[in-house]
């Protein structure tokens, strides 16, 4: 299925050393000392060697905060019942540039609908009827090898990316997902709602890079 997002290339990730032994002799340094050497002496200083330790988890690990998006333009892509009438599946495409251009997120979104084993009841639309009239509180995480792979449920959109990709199962549809159980018990009191973490990286590396002088 082709979902209008970029392609990822798949890359073998770095080494990892898991043994303490092979970790050569390093030190930390001084969080009271500036990055030329001079010593934090009053709490008025103390922002200012904050502001660099900030920066330097930034370029280090964590990047820099891209900027505030240009626009959220949210669309409903599809919908329907699933779990046998438990639940209300919704999954929204969320883009960032007015023209609805570039990297997006893909949301999945489980309602509540307190009505099992037996089939949803649809309007004269085909939209699928929520009979659960209340407020739920809402479960939102991230997931990492794709939507598809929460529940078993051929509707859910699988990713063209190779990250996604690999957590396929061979059979159409066929999913396995041992924590599934739980899922279900979950969204009989609560709304779950998740996003791909690869669709995020890509959203985030987009903005970032906009930004850069």
């Amino acid at each position: 299925m082709d979902t209008g997002k970029p392609q990822m290339t798949a890359r073998k990730p770095p080494e990892v050393n898991y043994d303490e032994s092979k970790v050569p002799p390093f030190t930390l340094p001084d969080p009271l000392v500036f990055a030329n050497g001079r010593q934090v002496r009053t709490p008025a200083e103390w922002p200012a060697r904050r502001r660099e330790i900030l920066d330097i988890f930034a370029h280090e690990m964590y990047g820099a905060e891209p900027p505030p998006p240009e626009a959220l333009v949210i669309e409903l892509v599809e919908e329907g019942a699933t779990f046998g009438g438990l639940a209300i599946r919704r999954q929204y495409r969320i883009r960032f540039l007015a023209d609805g251009s570039g990297p997006c997120l893909d949301w999945l979104v489980l309602i509540p609908n307190k009505v099992q084993d037996h089939a949803a009841r649809f309007d004269s639309d085909g939209r699928p009827i929520c009979e659960n009239g209340g407020k739920v509180p809402i479960v939102l995480f991230l997931n990492f090898k794709g939507n598809h792979t929460l529940v078993a449920d051929p509707e859910v959109i699988i990713p063209d990316d190779v990250w996604s990709n690999d957590s396929r199962d061979p059979g159409p549809g066929q999913f396995k997902l041992k924590e599934e159980p739980i899922l279900r018990q979950t969204i009989s009191i609560y709304c779950v709602e998740s996003w791909s973490f690869t669709d995020l990286q890509l959203v985030v590396f987009s903005r970032y890079s906009r930004s850069a002088p």
